[in-house]
């Protein structure tokens, strides 16, 4: 049960980081609710999953990345986050 609160706490403070917008698509919170779901992603099968551009996603992670959101262990062989 302490994990699960520990997740759901580090879930709404990650979310309050990211910033208010007020287009209907969010791609920010897209990629965010996306890598909830799989925390180990692959840039170009999250734009098709997504079905938004790979520099959308990209775009995205960088930004999730500098808002201290998502930390990037990039794997060379695989090119995954």
């Amino acid at each position: 049960m302490e994990s699960i609160n520990k997740l759901s706490n580090l879930y709404d403070k990650n979310l309050q980081k990211l910033p208010k917008t007020t287009r209907s698509k969010d791609n920010l919170r897209a990629v965010f609710d996306y890598i909830e779901q799989y925390p180990i992603i692959d840039i170009k099968r999250t734009a098709k999953e997504l079905e938004v551009g790979y520099n959308t996603v990209a775009t995205a992670v960088k930004k999730l990345v500098e808002l201290g959101i998502l930390q990037e262990t990039t794997n060379a062989a695989r090119k995954t986050l």
